[in-house]
């Protein structure tokens, strides 16, 4: 089985017609344009590790990017972009054979866009992944992505990375 990251991103086609021209453009087609690159580009590094997708993805983060993972029950402290962009290469060569996400939901807010998901996924070593998620990413003055933030089922989370013994 080929190593494959699968991004849907059917939920433009659904948000785009439902803003007025005047959302549509601007400040919000900004935003809109930053949150589809973001994930495109964290999707080709799952893939592949690729190069080219780790510099638009840093591109697009303040230099003071934080990543968390929440709910807290789960200790993840906030890490970084070069952190953050090792842990998804690293996962792309040991753990995903194939990674899907689906985008249910979007809302936007002038600084902030909070995304309702899931995934499911083909592990390299046989055996199943999914978890659903709710993203939020938040912009600076200047358009850059400060925050992404990562809400996870955390049982399930826990009992995968062996946090917790499930058995």
């Amino acid at each position: 089985m080929t190593k494959s990251f699968f991004l849907s991103l059917f939920f433009l086609s659904l948000l785009i017609p439902s803003f007025s021209s005047v959302e549509a453009g601007g400040f919000y087609g900004e935003r809109r344009q930053a949150v589809n690159t973001f994930f495109e580009s964290a999707a080709e590094i799952f893939a592949n590790g690729s190069e080219s997708a780790q510099n638009n993805l840093q591109a697009l983060l303040s230099d003071d990017f934080k990543r968390y993972i929440k709910p807290s029950s789960l200790n993840q402290p906030a890490i970084d972009w070069e952190t953050w962009r090792s842990d998804m290469v690293r996962f792309s060569q040991t753990l995903f054979d194939t990674f899907e996400i689906d985008i249910e939901r979007m809302t936007w807010g002038k600084n902030r866009v909070i995304l309702e998901a899931s995934s499911s996924a083909d592990l390299i070593g046989g055996g199943t992944y999914g978890q659903e998620y709710v993203f939020i990413l938040e912009f600076n003055s200047e358009g850059k992505i400060f925050s992404f933030t990562e809400y996870v089922d955390s049982l399930y989370s826990a009992c995968f990375f062996g946090l917790i013994d499930c058995n």
